[in-house]
């Protein structure tokens, strides 16, 4: 491919084929972080996790943005540019541009185009802690200070610019990192389709990892939804990959969103059409939130799911699920006598679904 050839998920004005030794912020779901470690560590045995914290695992890496745009268990990529202390009243916000001043822009500019005489620039900020600035008067302190120390930087917006900065205060500890990815790289897209109650394809992609795929998995989605998980599932081999609602609409989105090699049907999650033992892996994101059907029945549509998974499932196989009505889906796991594992709890959005692991028995 050519250089700066754009790529899904990266911002076209960044040169993609540039190698160099990064400190890279990852973000992801809160409480996915040990699991997204793990995932790493697994499947890039060349990168470096140096440090997690809530929603973020920070790598160390040789490569090159193209190289890290594999990684689909991310929200999104950042290219960490300097950590630093910063005080809590707003006469600090001074000492924040003296310091974003002195950070080392050699990383960046090794990314940047030759030529082009202005970039558009944004900063988006958080705080946490009892700060007498707030996180907008933080951005602005850092963007003037961009401004002031390169005068190839023009002032932008997140949603219009051609580099975006990110600066995260935690009490006293402030990161400053630049965004490598666009939202197409969290969306795998600007064409697919989401139903209610969707979930991240970062999240689907960590589930799919931990069923351990492989090429001669016959994997099954039974409240496919929009697709997301089996859409993540495509990206490793398998044997035969199906995909079932209920739901017409979830039905023609999935369709919209993975390839021809996906069997995608309208079934009944509780009625499995499958022979005995014909499946050998289910990951699914139960219904619990926004999908009506769960109501206030779930724990009864849950032991009915898992009494026709029991039937369809191979040996020794195993499901992953996600989940925000646990003790429904526990309770419902105890009635069918199904022995589980709860791996972990998102904080999405004020809710805090969990992911379970089950294990068919041999």
């Amino acid at each position: 491919m050519a250089q700066n050839t754009p790529i899904a998920g990266s911002p076209a004005v960044f040169n993609i084929d540039q190698s160099g030794k990064w400190p890279i912020l990852l973000t992801c779901m809160p409480g996915l972080e040990d699991l997204v470690s793990r995932q790493i560590c697994a499947e890039y045995p060349q990168y470096t996790v140096s440090e997690t914290r809530r929603g973020k695992v920070f790598l160390r890496v040789c490569a090159t943005i193209r190289d890290l745009c594999e990684i689909r268990c991310a929200d999104n990529l950042y290219l960490l540019l300097r950590e630093f202390e910063v005080g809590r009243v707003k006469e600090d916000l001074a000492g924040l541009s003296r310091a974003i001043s002195g950070t080392d822009f050699a990383p960046l500019h090794a990314l940047l185009p030759r030529g082009k005489k202005t970039f558009r620039v944004a900063v988006s900020a958080s705080r946490s802690g009892d700060h007498t600035y707030s996180r907008y008067q933080a951005a602005e302190a850092a963007l003037q200070a961009l401004l002031r120390l390169d005068k190839t930087f023009a002032a932008g917006s997140p949603d219009d610019s051609d580099i975006n900065f990110r600066l995260d205060i935690v009490g006293n500890l402030a990161s400053f990192s630049m965004k490598l990815t666009t939202a197409s790289f969290r969306y795998r897209g600007g064409a697919r389709m989401f139903m209610p109650g969707a979930i991240r394809p970062s999240i689907a992609n960590v589930m799919v990892w931990l069923s351990q795929p492989n090429d001669s998995d016959i994997f099954l989605d039974p409240f496919c939804g929009s697709g997301t998980i089996v859409s993540e599932r495509e990206h490793y081999a398998a044997g035969k990959i199906f995909a079932s609602d209920l739901s017409d609409e979830a039905v023609a989105a999935t369709k919209n969103n993975v390839s021809p090699r996906v069997v995608v049907t309208k079934a009944d999650a509780c009625r499995l059409r499958f022979q005995n033992g014909a499946i050998t892996t289910i990951v699914t994101n139960l219904p619990w939130d926004v999908q009506v059907r769960a109501g206030e029945g779930a724990e009864a549509l849950y032991a009915d799911f898992l009494r026709s998974a029991h039937r369809v499932m191979a040996r020794a196989s195993k499901m992953i699920v996600l989940t925000g009505r646990e003790r429904a889906w526990e309770d419902a796991c105890v009635r069918c006598q199904t022995s589980f594992a709860k791996l972990a709890v998102l904080s999405l959005h004020g809710l805090h679904p969990a992911l379970y692991q089950v294990e068919i028995p041999r």
